[in-house]
């Protein structure tokens, strides 16, 4: 799903450096990045796990235990994961583009002959950088498309796939990604924060009764339930693609994707990834720091609301029962609490970045354990995300048709954790066999490679 990681060795990368996590001195490539993938796709799960149960027939009452995980999962998960994919996604691009040029740079370095005039040297280089960026930009532009189709083929049976999401920021922002323009990203980042921050405002304005009381009837407050649920049928697929179509847009526009993506890519200005262990005190306090404030953003909407409005629009599901009977609220309050609630989603995705890359990154050498399956798990990352839909849809169809109620919340976290270990074993499995990307990643690269124009 994201683009490989392996950073260009510089001039000042000495190879006794060991900080890779499976490549050589000829191509470094650091472990933050693909462990905090890896942990992100566990928090996609649970969160997604939502989507599935909601098609089959819902269980009276709840547990303790079934309470207090969805408190956990809106402090931790909701709105958390997605910011941090974008992130992970936008360093990885920038890493990608950033390697083009350089090994163009370094070839077109190779060509000159020996005691070529300053003057035309120059020249040259600067033609070959040139020629370089835009070679990048069409290949992060790419990339965007064939991810667009990958995310609409996978919205066929996952309405709230975040692929094609990713794919529309690597195609409208390639430019703007490989040229590093700060202050375009600033720009945009802003307007799409306060874009998001309006977005949301206005789904808790709705849900909170801001349609009754603007003296809209029922039919015509209908416009502001932006996902229809349809029962299981013939025209699931069809329905799921428009639920996708919708929930692309939803996704740029209310989830904070687009600003989040522009850290990532800054983030690679940086060495807080590739050498962790340089921060890692700041790191570990920074990033425990965000994972408070965010968590106490969602521990605010819950306290208020009695449960998250908006938490799975992204995915399809309807606002939970626990919102539509919770306390009344004013219909101003009911359009901040999620405002706040995804400001600091971000916030605490930034949190969970920074704690995953100081564990990961602290002391080089090869990486052992939970690092090196998460780091497996990471670099497979759209195998795993899609493969992750393709086994929720076997689970919770057999459920379906044996007639079974939706299980616990409890009990559907517990299975999107076997879901997510069952696909971890695979990833270990190819790692075993020296196969270092999964099927799904070798396919994007094929696409990607075999579209490019010959020149």
């Amino acid at each position: 799903m994201s683009p490989d990681n392996p950073a260009p060795v510089t001039p000042a990368a000495k190879p006794t450096e060991r900080y890779q996590s499976f490549t050589g001195a000829a191509s470094v490539r650091y472990p933050a990045p693909d462990v905090a993938r890896g942990f992100m796709l566990l928090l996609i799960a649970l969160a997604n796990v939502v989507f599935w149960t909601d098609y089959l027939p819902e269980a009276a009452g709840g547990t303790v235990l079934d309470h207090a995980w969805i408190v956990l999962r809106g402090a931790l998960i909701d709105r958390r994961s997605y910011p941090l994919f974008a992130m992970l996604f936008g360093f990885g691009l920038a890493i990608m583009a950033r390697r083009r040029i350089e090994t163009a740079m370094r070839s077109a370095e190779a060509d000159l002959p020996p005691g070529t005039d300053p003057a035309a040297r120059e020249r040259h280089l600067d033609q070959a950088r040139e020629a370089a960026v835009v070679d990048a930009r069409r290949l992060v532009r790419r990339r965007g498309l064939w991810m667009i189709l990958f995310g609409a083929v996978h919205g066929i049976i996952f309405a709230g796939d975040i692929i094609g999401t990713y794919g529309v920021i690597a195609t409208i922002f390639a430019g703007t990604i490989v040229e590093r323009k700060r202050t375009r990203m600033l720009v945009v980042g802003i307007v799409m924060t306060l874009v998001c921050a309006w977005s949301m405002s206005y789904m808790g304005w709705a849900a909170g009764g801001g349609p009754e009381a603007a003296g809209l009837t029922a039919s015509e407050a209908t416009v502001f339930s932006p996902v229809v649920r349809t029962a299981p049928g013939p025209s699931l697929p069809f329905d799921n693609l428009i639920g996708w179509l919708f929930s692309t847009f939803f996704a740029l526009t209310s989830a904070m994707t687009i600003p989040a993506a522009f850290l990532g890519v800054r983030l690679a200005d940086s060495d807080l990834m590739s050498r962790p262990d340089r921060h890692r005190r700041a790191l570990l306090v920074g990033g425990a720091a965000a994972l408070v404030v965010g968590a106490a953003g969602s521990v605010l909407n819950t306290r208020l609301t009695g449960g998250a409005p908006i938490y799975t629009l992204i995915g399809g599901a309807p606002a939970p029962q626990s919102f539509l009977t919770g306390p009344a609220l004013p219909v101003w309050l009911a359009s901040l609490t999620p405002v706040i609630d995804i400001l600091t989603g971000l916030v605490g995705a930034c949190g969970w970045l920074a704690l995953l890359a100081a564990w990961a990154g602290p002391g080089g050498g090869p990486l052992r354990g939970a690092r090196w399956l998460l780091s497996a798990v990471g670099r497979r990352s759209m195998t795993v995300y899609i493969g992750q839909s393709v086994l929720f849809i076997l689970i919770f169809g057999a459920l379906l048709l044996a007639g079974a109620p939706a299980p616990g919340e409890a009990v559907a976290a517990l299975i999107a954790v076997a879901v997510w270990a069952a696909l971890a074993g695979a990833c270990a499995w190819m790692e075993h066999g020296g196969r270092t990307r999964g099927p799904l990643e070798i396919l994007l690269r094929h696409a990607v490679a075999a579209s490019a124009r010959r020149r």
